[in-house]
């Protein structure tokens, strides 16, 4: 027997043992209809977040053609609006809707990984592996967020499976085409992942001989050859502008951030991410001390781990030291790595003992599932619908809205038709192709997408609020170590002290209304 059957041996006798058993198709299918229950839950409860949804749909208004010059400015997740496209004119633009096809996508990487625990470790991992995807709260809110982030964990999942798949003895021309189509898709959804997947991926072809390793990187050169349209959409923008220019170098520190929201999601609940540490550590070690009485039976036990933890631990490193020179290290970003933490966390429970075995993963997914609904029962976003509410109810003729920043604009326009361009969509200030409203002054952070930069000073302050006019001024994702504490320095710390200011605050919005301040001139 050589060395690589010996290898190939564990996941192919568990996917060629015989059909998929009653029991494990029936654990799959109540675990998936979780899933879905989970990502279906208040989907359209929340308003829209400012910054980002609207610009997935601000995409897809636009015709076929314009929206796809518009990538030159957005090109990191374009697969996201070239799906919600057709579908806003089939049927409409609500918050669900719009959201539905991360929803699905969130949903299929439950059976998804399912098949990739079965590939790559056995059916017992991929059952455990689907029940903690099903419940994982960062896995559930980007599953309810119009953003691609759903798309990088589905097809990050089906690289892996068909990447095996293709490298096997039986490995067909199909399986390649099918990977190669696995990690285009996860690229046109976020352009960093398959980079940063490539180390993981390594650990399911080296091992299987120089053949899987020519044909892999032909695979790879494919895959280059499909994304071409995209890298130049990336060339395009970095021309314009940095689209991550608001992220620092990450510290140590931030892998655990990162860790946490694996953990908790953006639920805030710390206490999980400290007691799922401890959990996984508990498993560790109960297993290394199985291993130790194993004796030379301790290879045979640990050798399905070294996929899933190649996956879950590579990524996060390589996207750790890539930002040392281009920061980009931020948790969403990471999200093609969140199947391999979950399947990592699934193969090393089902490897102890039964008891221990049930017992932790009874905990996880207790611990997954409470806060996810935690997290999908409170407005886990700014509260846009209401304060764009106000605005409208609250402002008269004249009154002007200072909103820093100015990727804030395109929401006012999906709640209140008075902010739209004529044709009905949205309005975008830095793609230039249709005119904002002259209701808004929009201020931007140094080095930003659009606008003049803040934070407001106390000349434009009092130039739109004296003379019986008012500022309505939001805020909100403006970033503090580039303008400073915006809503106490500059014009509004100027306005607090010589003006009328009412606060109306929402949730992680702040607004203000000025009014009365002297006249301009006195201010010089």
């Amino acid at each position: 027997m050589t060395a690589t059957t010996a290898y190939r041996a564990t996941p192919r006798q568990a996917r060629r043992a015989g059909a998929i058993g009653r029991y494990e198709l029936a654990a799959v299918t109540a675990v998936t209809l979780a899933g879905f229950a989970l990502r279906i839950y208040h989907l359209g409860f929340h308003s829209l977040n400012g910054g980002d949804e609207p610009f997935s749909l601000a995409l897809a208004q636009r015709s076929f053609g314009h929206m796809f010059n518009l990538f030159g400015f957005e090109a990191n997740g374009t697969l996201y609006s070239v799906v919600l496209w057709p579908l806003i004119r089939i049927f409409n633009q609500s918050e669900a809707l719009i959201r539905s096809p991360a929803m699905l996508a969130g949903a299929l990487t439950v059976p998804a990984i399912w098949w990739a625990g079965r590939e790559l470790v056995d059916s017992r991992a991929g059952i455990a592996a689907a029940l903690l995807m099903a419940v994982n709260p960062m896995a559930v809110f980007h599953s309810q967020l119009a953003r691609p982030f759903a798309f990088v964990m589905l097809f990050s999942t089906l690289s892996f499976v068909t990447l095996s798949r293709a490298t096997d003895d039986e490995g067909g021309r199909k399986w390649w085409v099918l990977y190669v189509a696995s990690m285009a898709g996860a690229a046109y959804s976020n352009s960093l992942t398959p980079v940063f997947l490539l180390p993981a991926q390594a650990f399911v072809v080296v091992p299987r001989g120089r053949q899987a390793l020519r044909a892999w990187i032909w695979a790879l050169v494919a895959t280059g050859a499909v994304c071409v349209p995209l890298l130049v959409a990336l060339v395009i923008e970095r021309g314009r502008r940095d689209p991550l220019y608001w992220l620092v170098h990450p510290r140590l520190g931030d892998v655990e951030d990162v860790a946490t929201e694996f953990t908790t999601g953006l639920s805030n609940l710390v206490w999980i991410y400290k007691v799922t540490g401890l959990l996984v550590l508990g498993m560790g070690g109960l297993l290394l001390a199985r291993v130790w009485r194993a004796g030379r039976d301790a290879k045979e036990q640990l050798s399905p781990l070294a996929v899933p933890f190649a996956w879950a631990l590579l990524p996060v490193a390589c996207l750790f030291v890539f930002s040392q020179i281009s920061p980009a290290f931020r948790a969403p970003y990471l999200i093609g790595a969140l199947p391999g933490v979950l399947l990592a966390m699934a193969a090393l429970a089902t490897r102890l003992q039964r008891p221990a075995a049930l017992a932790s993963l009874a905990v996880l997914a207790a611990i997954g599932l409470g806060a996810s609904i935690h997290q999908a029962t409170r407005q886990v976003d700014e509260n846009w619908r209401s304060a764009v509410a106000w605005i409208a109810q609250e402002r008269q003729p004249g009154d002007r809205i200072l909103v820093d920043i100015p990727s804030n604009i395109p929401v006012f326009g999906y709640y209140n038709a008075r902010w739209r361009a004529p044709d009905g969509d949205m309005t975008v200030l830095e793609w230039n192709d249709k005119p904002i409203s002259k209701d808004f002054i929009p201020v931007d952070d140094p080095h930003g997408y659009a606008g003049p930069t803040g934070p407001p000073s106390k000349q434009l302050v009092a130039r739109n609020a004296s003379g019986g006019k008012r500022l309505f001024v939001v805020l909100s994702e403006y970033v503090e170590r580039l303008q400073g504490d915006v809503p106490n320095i500059a014009g509004l710390a100027w306005a607090k002290a010589n003006c009328q200011v009412t606060n109306h605050p929402e949730k992680n919005i702040i607004l203000m209304v000025v009014s009365g301040c002297p006249s301009p001139s006195s201010t010089s």
